[in-house]
């Protein structure tokens, strides 16, 4: 068996690892390590030993479609693996019909796949299977079946096209996968050194977490992971940490979960671990307000912590119930900002915009919070209903949306139909707000005490006008290819029907 494992190049660049579907043009962030893809390659190499695993992450490469297509047509899969997403998928299909015309099968899995496998399979003949829940188990039961000519309706969490075209699901059962049994991601199939954060230090993904008990309505988390927090023992984290510093010489880490912070004690277990086998790397992590107190951050900053991402969301206490954050204050939020900054952790808070019962006046309240608040980014997205989410199903039930066209699902384009505002005033907020913060007195104080590390400032400025200037080039409307952003879909109060897939406009049932 011969497996290409492939992350296409989009037309705009996107972070594509689990729940986070963000374009690198709305906040600092830097491409990241493929774990999704690495994991997957590791699962398979452990049920299938002699398969042959290659992976492409096409953005971070520098990888077009074109490129992507000759590798393909080199190695000759037997299967090519495409980790799908509604605003990639325009060229994750591209990538799955050069697959299709040297002969491979094409099994797409991520967010798009699971939320939408049937639709896609009906849509798109080029694919094959589209993956569910669990990923690895999935793909290296796939391979597995493929290799010794058994049948697809034995491998867990898929749906597949049968032998006489129709698509079914199969009918085996799927496990969740106890995270500490995954094999570690198969990092040997991808060049560590293209990975780097903006001070210029290679830094790399461990995963630590699947699965978030709220219920953000814009959150993918819960509908790839389930509700249950499923967190792998520190010890195994501190482990793979070390053969990663050892083997690759790598100090900063990224901590992938759903919600770093869901279990306290875990935390705090996770931090003494890492204080006594790996003291002296830096890492980054993700919470909530109310699930994170001083006591957890002081631990935190003394076992490496230096960046944490705070789902902060909206300034007005009305929205922030609404999108899942009814138990956090204001007061709460400034606290716990303020206590990072004493601390000496740097702070990204990220902020949804746009979401149905949004007002001028939450907006005005959210801007004021924003322009107080003495954080180091500030991630501004527009409120996305992407398949799988409860606000999808919402939209679909209800309001409709402004786009029928997947490429618009990335956060910098307001798709969302029904509400008093427009999409050009959504799109107006988010431009001035994020200019505003970051041409602000306070911002330009805070980056002054990076002079300490001249180095490492010089670095991380020259990136950061570097994504300035490639997001100015942007154009901030609705939709893309001089589209309107007021153009609705057609279809009021319906699933959203048709929708564009390679060019084509099918629809969904």
């Amino acid at each position: 068996m011969r497996v290409l494992l492939a992350n296409p190049t989009p037309r705009e660049a996107i972070t594509k690892e689990g729940r986070v579907l963000i374009p690198l043009s709305v906040t600092f962030e830097p491409h990241r390590f493929p774990l999704s893809l690495c994991l997957v390659a590791s699962a398979i190499r452990a049920r299938n030993p002699g398969a042959e695993l290659r992976v492409v992450d096409g953005p971070a490469e520098g990888v077009g479609a074109d490129e992507l297509a000759a590798r393909i047509g080199a190695m000759e899969p037997d299967l090519t693996v495409i980790n799908a997403a509604s605003p990639t998928l325009e060229s994750d299909l591209a990538a799955a019909r050069a697959a299709a015309a040297v002969g491979s099968r094409v099994a797409l899995f991520g967010q798009h796949a699971q939320a939408m496998g049937e639709e896609l399979l009906r849509a798109a003949e080029e694919v094959d299977v589209c993956v569910g829940a669990e990923p690895e188990s999935a793909l290296a039961e796939l391979v597995a079946a493929i290799a010794g000519g058994g049948s697809l309706d034995d491998v867990p969490g898929i749906v597949y096209r049968d032998r006489g075209g129709g698509v079914r699901a199969s009918g085996a059962e799927v496990d969740a996968i106890q995270l500490d049994a995954l094999s570690w991601p198969a990092r040997d199939l991808v060049d560590a050194k293209r990975y780097r954060l903006p001070d210029g230090e290679r830094y790399t993904l461990v995963l630590a977490g699947r699965g978030c008990p709220f219920d953000c309505p814009f959150c993918l988390a819960p509908g790839l992971h389930g509700r249950r927090a499923r967190l792998r023992t520190p010890a195994s984290i501190v482990e793979e940490v070390r053969a990663i510093r050892r083997e690759q010489g790598i100090h900063s880490f990224l901590f992938q979960a759903d919600l770093f912070t869901a279990n306290r004690r875990w935390v705090l277990d996770l931090c003494e671990e890492l204080e006594r086998g790996a003291s002296g790397i830096r890492w980054i992590c993700n919470t909530r307000i109310d699930t994170i107190d001083r006591e957890m951050l002081e631990r935190m900053r003394r076992a490496g912590l230096f960046l944490i991402t705070f789902g902060i969301e909206s300034g007005d206490p009305e929205m922030l119930d609404v999108l899942g954050k009814g138990r956090v204050t204001l007061e709460r939020i400034r606290e716990t900002v303020g206590q990072c900054r004493d601390l000496g952790i740097k702070t990204n808070g990220s902020f949804v915009i746009g979401h149905p019962g949004e007002s001028r006046e939450s907006l005005a309240r959210t801007r004021e919070l924003i322009l107080s608040l003495p954080l180091d980014m500030a991630v501004l997205m527009c409120s996305t209903p992407h398949p799988g989410t409860p606000l999808f199903s919402q939209l679909a039930e209800g309001a409709g949306f402004l786009s029928r066209d997947f490429a618009d699902y990335s956060f910098d384009r307001y798709v969302v139909g029904g509400g008093e505002l427009s999409a050009e005033e959504i799109t107006t907020f988010v431009r001035d707000v994020r200019r505003r913060f970051y041409l602000s007195p306070g911002y330009f104080a805070r980056r002054m005490g990076d002079l300490r590390e001249p180095i490492a400032f010089a670095r991380s400025a020259l990136f950061a006008v570097g994504r300035a200037l490639e997001s100015g080039r942007r154009v901030w409307r609705g939709g893309r290819r001089g589209r309107g952003a007021g153009e609705v879909n057609g279809v009021s109060g319906a699933r959203m029907n048709p929708y564009a897939a390679g060019g084509r406009e099918v629809g969904l049932s």
